[in-house]
């Protein structure tokens, strides 16, 4: 049988500070990895939406509206469709509410150039 050798024998000693050394490899390696990875989830939510067309028979052309943060094309056209509904400035600002149907706004795109 291999006798175990105790904690004082020079075999099982590692040099002074090696768990110390050890953890900053590690963290010079993995902190550089975790904060561009922070990065790109951040560019990601920042990254602008597409914008959101829709039409309505008694607005005069096209509505436009970029969704801010937390919007949607589906909370938009419910804001616009709820009667009773004030205080964003959708559409410039109308109060016309009911009726909005979302549209393509490539085609919209495409007669601006």
């Amino acid at each position: 049988m291999r006798s175990v050798p105790a904690r004082g024998d020079k075999e099982n000693v590692r040099p002074e500070g090696f768990r110390s050394r050890l953890k900053t490899i590690a963290l010079g390696i993995l902190l550089p990895l975790c904060l561009r990875a922070d990065a790109g989830i951040a560019a990601a939510r920042e990254r602008p939406r597409p914008p959101c067309c829709f039409a309505h028979p008694q607005h005069a052309g096209a509505c436009v509206v970029q969704p801010a943060r937390g919007e949607t094309c589906a909370s938009i056209l419910g804001y616009l469709n709820k009667p009773g509904r004030t205080g964003k400035t959708y559409c410039e600002s109308t109060t016309v509410r009911g009726g909005w149907t979302r549209v393509d706004c490539k085609p919209l795109r495409d007669s601006r150039q």
